[in-house]
């Protein structure tokens, strides 16, 4: 996506900080097996916007706690004219996110190869995701790198960077 470095500093440094506030979260939640009530992933959402508050009052040299903070709005919260628009730092952490958890196992339900979440990505397309960073994804991950990383077929072309997270800040 050819971001500046501030963006794609801001990006990294949100994109290692975005998970602190499952700190907040019992362990026995994180881990239990099973599919998790509403009122329990509503738990596990309020932690994950925890994140800025616990960072409030930290200088990073960019919206690092911003990005965090939008990270996880909604579509409709993006369409919402009143709210200011979503800064590109957080769409991308948006999709790197969503991937790594697809491609991740988890105590309710077993990992996706690469290709299939990549696949899932792509058909929420507009309606979740900016379609410009899941192609800047498929081209990292269709990369040497990438492929390598994440174990994509090698038969597809692409460009890349060295983290998911880092694909579309390249």
């Amino acid at each position: 996506m050819n971001l500046g470095p501030d963006l794609a500093h801001t990006a990294h440094t949100a994109g290692l900080l975005m998970n602190i506030g499952k700190l907040l979260v019992p362990e026995s939640l994180l881990t239990r097996e099973g599919e998790l009530s509403e009122a329990e992933r509503e738990q596990v959402h309020q932690a994950l916007q925890a994140d800025a508050d616990l960072l409030d009052q930290m200088e990073f040299g960019g919206p690092v706690v911003e990005t965090l903070r939008q990270v996880l709005r909604r579509p409709d919260e993006e369409r919402d004219p009143t709210r200011p628009e979503t800064l590109l730092t957080a769409q991308i952490l948006r999709v790197a996110n969503a991937f790594v958890a697809m491609v991740s196992t988890r105590a309710d339900r077993p990992s996706l190869p690469a290709e299939a979440a990549l696949t899932e990505l792509t058909q929420a397309g507009d309606e979740r995701y900016d379609t410009a960073i899941i192609a800047a994804l498929r081209r990292y991950l269709y990369s040497e790198d990438g492929r390598a990383h994440w174990h994509c077929s090698p038969t597809l072309d692409g460009g890349g960077a060295k983290q998911a997270g880092e694909a579309a800040v390249q």
